[in-house]
């Protein structure tokens, strides 16, 4: 069930990244500035979280 719903995550890390150039090109105003903190979080979760779904299926192993 849990590899089911990270298939609908899998490559969300790119949808973030195009967020975060859209505000990157913004004002440096604090609210901005906190959005692109945000922003790069989540791209380093989603990326984390394709990593292990891909572990987890057994694409990657222990040797790579």
């Amino acid at each position: 069930m849990t590899s089911g719903r990270k298939i609908f995550r899998f490559l969300k890390f790119i949808q973030d990244l195009n967020k975060l150039l859209d505000y990157s090109n913004r004002n440096f105003s604090i609210s901005n500035i906190l959005k692109v903190c945000m922003l790069l979080s989540a791209t380093f979760y989603h990326i984390l979280d394709s990593l292990v779904w891909v572990n987890n299926i057994g694409l990657i192993g222990k040797n790579m």
